[in-house]
């Protein structure tokens, strides 16, 4: 028994001739002010904020100049889940993406005109806690040709929310570094010319904290530590 009431003209009542491409990032901002509602009334049975984004970035050009050969390459990426009152969040595509996957990073070298620098796990990332929230992952590329770029990169500003005493997790983010260094952080973009050499960075969200950190177990900690997911310094601001 739920009725959905929307306004006439606005982004979820949309009317001809909106545009619609970017219909999913607002849903899933729709989704999280959900859950966070919901968690003031049951909070044990409702995770903390994610970074409520697939972190997409997509980019295209032409392979051979010659034959004029077109390639055009991107995918969704996972973020951080919040953490819940039974453990720790995960590092997956946002629940409203639940059938995107990207390919192996020697499949995407071998067959776009790139090479990855970087694919990790974003340190420091997930919101503290008694459950951290799921780490964000760091995705670091350079392309060896000229290129346009389309960012849909959502919530560079707004982090995971947490629950419960936990602490919120970092936001998403876009880096482009020039061949001469300079760099310019985006968000949402279309049509960026870049040229060959130009290095993207995409720094995947992480989900917010459940908790008063303060209660999470040393073992825990330790192995956070062990693993590099939290730096020292996070741990001492944190945890001590």
């Amino acid at each position: 028994p739920v009725e959905v009431i929307t306004r006439p003209g606005s982004m979820f009542h949309p009317l001809p001739p909106a545009p619609c491409y970017l219909y999913g990032w607002s849903a899933i901002s729709a989704m999280e002010g959900i859950y966070e509602a919901l968690a003031k009334a049951v909070p044990t049975d409702v995770p903390a904020g994610s970074a409520a984004d697939i972190c997409a970035v997509l980019v295209w050009g032409q392979k051979d100049k010659k034959y004029g050969e077109p390639w055009f390459g991107g995918s969704p990426f996972p973020m951080g889940q919040g953490g819940f009152a039974k453990g720790d969040g995960d590092t997956m595509i946002h629940v409203a993406e639940a059938a995107a996957r990207f390919p192996p990073v020697e499949v995407w070298e071998a067959l776009y005109p790139w090479i990855f620098e970087k694919f990790e796990l974003r340190q420091d990332s997930a919101g503290a806690g008694e459950h951290r929230g799921g780490l964000g992952i760091d995705i670091v590329y350079e392309v060896l040709e000229d290129f346009s770029l389309i960012s849909t990169v959502e919530r560079t500003k707004v982090p995971g929310w947490a629950a419960q005493g936990g602490k919120q997790g970092k936001p998403n983010g876009v880096t482009i570094t020039y061949p001469d260094g300079k760099q310019k952080k985006i968000g949402k973009i279309t049509g960026l010319q870049l040229p060959k050499g130009s290095k993207i960075a995409i720094h995947c969200g992480g989900g917010g904290g459940y908790g008063d950190p303060k209660k999470r177990s040393p073992e825990l900690v330790e192995r956070d530590l062990r693993e590099g997911y939290i730096s020292q310094e996070f741990a001492e601001l944190n945890y001590n």
